[in-house]
């Protein structure tokens, strides 16, 4: 199955064939190529470096009944200017389990991926633990932490037979008290709450009551009749209006019988943040009457979600694309402007990007140099070096016991030839790329034993 991608190579735009090709070597190190981004350098780029960071910066889930669990849903950001190779992420305790991150992961600069957290505490207690991160370029701990608690119950309206038999019922609320954290002003959260009547006899709840500013009841109406054991679960809401501490709570009334929780959480102010990655991009030289485009990445790094007004650019060579006016990105979302660099003549241009919000600007730092078309390659005589570069970059191997990767080039039409062994990364520049030259490549991975796999799906450029 062929799948057609488009690269700018040089000066010039060019339609990559990608085909799947097989050879006798060793299938079980199959690398894929699956993603392979091609750009013309003026010069080969030093290695930059990765950043891992958290939202929220760590995870508190407040209180959690014992034989219960709660889930908390964390961003994690590569946030450095190089790629983050993200190889494995374990927890430091049983009681906390990772979910929905797939791994191996390469998190290129700006780039997100999200893993759900759950807490399911055994016994009663405070915990304090961790997720620890490894992989090449990229490594961290992120906190977690929880409290264990036992449910508290009320009971009444029983009486025993001559035989000692009970002929009562007994209520219980699960969890005992319900922490909501932190939670924006004028934004909600919920938690769901069991009531269980493990007794041998019905109940009736005849009413409600709550305590505490923005702390409300959802999903019970009364009165009710509640069987022998038989349970239902309602929503503690809490809905700050002011930023500060709360403590409230919730009653639940039946005949001689209260039932209360506490409830606590704190309000803070809402914070939407505009930021955008990279904050200045360089579209190198571009012939006149052509063009060439950047990406980057705008996120909302607030609590609170933003609606972006307007996006503009100041310099006439430059124009943006992909974000309409009245976009609204929530908090931790992302969206992705598209930058053009058009010269329409020769010489040195500079400008600046603009997105506007509701909350703040961010701004993005252009520039690039129109050349002739004449120009497009430079020679630098004896000294054989070529004015372009190729950049490579690959998913890593999901199989196990991969150490490296070699990388093959093909010049020409003619056979591949090995032109680097044993890359631990999972990307690679070439620098030997000559203008005029027709380049095809592929990747194999390669294990401690040397064993080497097939070669990966082919990619082309065209150096002009």
């Amino acid at each position: 199955m062929n799948e057609r991608l488009k690269c700018v190579v040089g000066n010039q735009k060019e339609t990559i064939e990608r085909k799947n090709r097989a050879t006798r070597f060793l299938k079980a190190f199959q690398a894929e190529l699956l993603a392979v981004t091609m750009f013309c350098l003026m010069a080969p780029a030093s290695r930059a470096a990765s950043s891992l960071t958290f939202s929220p910066s760590s995870a508190n889930f407040g209180s959690v009944a014992v034989g219960h669990s709660s889930t908390i849903t964390v961003t994690i950001t590569n946030s450095g200017s190089g790629d983050a190779q993200l190889m494995s992420a374990a927890s430091q305790s049983n009681v906390f389990s990772i979910s929905g991150l797939t791994l191996p992961m390469l998190l290129l600069p700006g780039q997100r991926a999200s893993m759900t957290l759950t807490f399911s505490p055994t016994s009663s207690g405070s915990v304090s633990s961790s997720i620890a991160f490894a992989g090449r370029l990229a490594s961290g701990t992120y906190s977690v932490s929880g409290v264990g608690t036992s449910s508290s119950s009320s009971s009444g309206g029983g009486s025993s037979s001559s035989s000692g038999s009970s002929t009562g019922w007994s209520l219980a609320a699960t969890p005992s008290t319900v922490s909501f954290g932190n939670v924006t002003v004028g934004q909600t959260n919920s938690q769901t709450v069991q009531l269980k009547n493990s007794g041998n006899a019905s109940v009736t709840i005849t009413s409600t009551a709550t305590s505490g500013s923005g702390v409300s009841l959802s999903g019970m109406n009364t009165p009710f009749t509640l069987g022998a054991n038989q349970a239902t679960t309602f929503n503690v809401n809490f809905s700050p209006t002011s930023a500060g501490s709360v403590s409230g709570s919730f009653s639940i009334y039946a005949p001689n019988t209260t039932v209360s929780d506490a409830v606590t959480g704190t309000g803070v102010a809402a914070s939407p943040q505009l930021s955008a990655s990279p904050a200045s991009v360089n579209f190198g030289n571009v012939a006149v009457g052509s063009s060439a485009t950047q990406r980057v990445t705008v996120t909302n790094t607030g609590n609170a979600s933003l609606t972006i007004s307007t996006v503009s650019t100041m310099g006439s060579a430059f124009s943006p694309s992909g974000i309409a006016s009245g976009t609204v990105l929530s908090p931790e979302q992302s969206a992705t402007l598209t930058l053009t660099f058009a010269p329409k003549s020769s010489g040195s241009a500079s400008g600046t990007a603009v997105v506007a919000s509701n909350a703040n600007r961010a701004s993005i730092s252009m520039s690039g140099t129109g050349t002739s078309s004449s120009s497009g390659s430079s020679s630098s005589g004896s000294s054989g070096s070529s004015a372009y570069s190729v950049y490579l970059s690959w998913n890593p191997s999901a199989t196990s016991g991969v150490v490296g990767y070699n990388v093959y080039r093909s010049t020409n039409g003619g056979s591949y030839a090995k032109i680097v062994s044993s890359v631990t990364n999972f990307n690679y520049t070439d620098t030997s790329v000559q203008a005029g030259g027709q380049y095809s490549y592929a990747v194999t991975a390669v294990n401690s034993s040397g064993q080497e796999s097939s070669y990966s799906n082919e990619i082309s450029a065209t150096i002009p």
